[in-house]
């Protein structure tokens, strides 16, 4: 094998499996070494050789392949999720070790498999049978687990509902009160939405005596610990310690679900370092969606915000107390204006609607049709037919509209 011809680590997640690595891959200039786990893609994992323009995972396999019936593809991208709601974000050494280089010991050893080496959080005896896994991350029938043995290529999203890993709530001695929030502070009342996912599936059981963390006692509701009402007992959401909370927090049908964790530190208990502090202020801290952003007490203002930007980076500013609700072009023109590339040459000039190029996340008629795909910090392109590099920036095999590449900069 030439000096050219590379095989880059395959990225897989929380559940693995073997996949063929088949021939390798050519790069006009191979990378030294392997990206960090969950890295930019185009640092060298997904080019050519598995993964896409947005994750080093599969679709698509060393063979090509991209239907998750394919056991190469499987359930990867179910895990490696840029956003998870309901566990801590998986990294692709929870399942595998990373090699630092391309060739690394065991990285192309020509069995044509994986090597699937879990971490510490899938617990003792995990162990992957080739069509599925046994790990401590999926429970057990032990405590209650309906689908604990969970089929990799099987990704419909019946295997990932509460109930499948372990009980609601687990069989005794577990008590038989399924108020989760009661003992476990990470979850919302009155719901089985997490405040803090990093905290579930992390190897770690957050527990304590019920009632000692109650969020409710001192603010929220019956049905969620964030306000209305605030500590002084407000109800709008003009008031600052209200807001736009409900607004961030309920089900939306436009964008990801958000996480108290997405803008706090959120406490472990009450007496945690931060939270009753004596300040009279609730510690903004923006996840790494965010990372740039800054929230100014002064005039309930957030800046220099992705979510709230125009997709250009992280350029939004929102009111925190402002009525609701947003429209399309409370972040970006609809019409192109301001936007990137050649988005107004598109959309207004040519009335191209966002859907020729973004045809899992909105529909002909302006609908945003997966929440989960919009402002997950990924621009989630799909063409009806043809190709877009993200790193070169340029549209191929697109019929009907470009017979040959366009550059989507410039001419």
């Amino acid at each position: 094998m030439s000096d050219r011809r590379i095989a880059i680590v395959l990225v897989a997640v929380f559940v693995t499996i073997g996949v063929a690595l088949g021939a390798g891959c050519s790069f006009e200039s191979p990378p030294d070494s392997i990206p960090p786990p969950n890295a930019d893609p185009q640092a060298g994992c997904a080019i050519d050789c598995h993964g896409d323009d947005s994750s080093n995972a599969p679709p698509k396999s060393m063979s090509g392949a991209v239907e998750t019936t394919s056991i190469a593809v499987g359930a990867h991208r179910a895990h490696l999720n840029v956003a998870p709601t309901w566990h801590r974000q998986i990294e692709c050494a929870d399942c595998h070790v990373v090699p630092a280089t391309v060739g690394a010991s065991g990285h192309i050893d020509g069995d044509g498999q994986a090597e699937v080496t879990f971490g510490m959080t899938a617990g003792d005896g995990a162990a992957w049978t080739g069509t599925s896994c046994t790990t401590a991350c999926h429970g057990s029938a032990a405590i209650g687990g309906a689908q604990p043995t969970p089929a990799w290529t099987l990704v419909d999203g019946t295997q990932a509902t509460c109930g499948s890993c372990h009980g609601r709530p687990p069989p005794a001695p577990h008590p038989t009160d399924n108020r989760c929030a009661l003992c476990h502070p990470t979850m919302e009342v009155g719901s089985m939405t997490f405040r803090d996912p990093t905290s579930h599936i992390n190897g770690v059981i957050d527990w304590t005596e019920p009632g000692s963390t109650n969020c409710t006692m001192c603010h929220g509701s019956d049905t969620s610990s964030a306000p209305p009402k605030d500590l002084s007992g407000n109800l709008d959401h003009t008031a600052r310690g209200v807001g736009a909370h409900a607004a961030h927090l309920q089900t939306s049908t436009w964008h990801r679900p958000v996480q108290c964790a997405s803008c706090h530190a959120v406490p472990g208990t009450v007496d945690s370092p931060g939270h009753r502090d004596g300040d009279g202020k609730a510690e903004v801290k923006f996840d790494t969606l965010n990372p740039g952003a800054a929230y100014a007490f002064a005039n309930t203002t957030c800046s220099t915000l992705y979510c709230h930007g125009n997709g250009r980076g992280s350029n939004g500013t929102a009111s925190w107390v402002a009525a609701g609700p947003l429209i399309c072009t409370s972040c970006h023109h609809t019409d192109g204006e301001t936007m990137s590339g050649k988005h107004k040459e598109h959309i207004k000039d040519r009335g191209i609607k966002c859907v020729a190029c973004h045809a899992t996340v909105i529909d002909a008629n302006q609908k945003i049709i997966n929440a989960n795909l919009h402002i997950n910090g990924l621009h989630e392109i799909k063409l009806p037919d043809g190709t877009f590099n993200a790193t070169t920036k340029v549209c191929s095999k697109i019929g009907g509209c470009h017979n040959n590449p366009r550059s989507w900069l410039g001419d």
